[in-house]
């Protein structure tokens, strides 16, 4: 599905430990302040979310033998990705509430994820 983008991604499955905090003031886990997310904060959970996709992409191309082993291996890479960004599964959840919610917010994520896609 090139090109798809599958708005929100629950996380809630995934065991994830606290993710560093960025260097901004950030609401907490599971909120999102006054319904407004900085830039900064819509940019770092589109590439997030971009590299989740691609995790989730690689679990369903593995052959089926192997899924179970790179299933497992994805949940790592998942809360690496998350952490990267400055997100936990709360977070992120909490954010793909809003960009659901929200349809503007949501083609910023889409836009967001297309650069990021053609390399831009």
């Amino acid at each position: 599905m090139a090109g798809s983008v599958h708005l929100p991604l629950i996380l809630a499955a995934v065991i994830l430990p606290t993710a560093a905090v960025h260097a901004q003031t950030l609401a907490p886990a599971g909120e999102i302040a006054n319904g407004r997310l900085s830039t900064q904060q819509i940019y770092d959970y589109a590439m997030a979310l971009a590299e989740i996709e691609r995790i989730r992409k690689a679990v369903a191309d593995a052959p089926a033998d192997q899924r179970p082993l790179v299933a497992a291996q994805a949940k790592a890479a998942i809360a690496a990705a998350l952490e990267r960004r400055g997100l936990d599964a709360a977070r992120f959840n909490a954010i793909s509430a809003e960009v659901e919610r929200e349809h503007a917010l949501r083609d910023q994520v889409r836009q967001i994820m297309m650069r990021d896609a053609l390399g831009a």
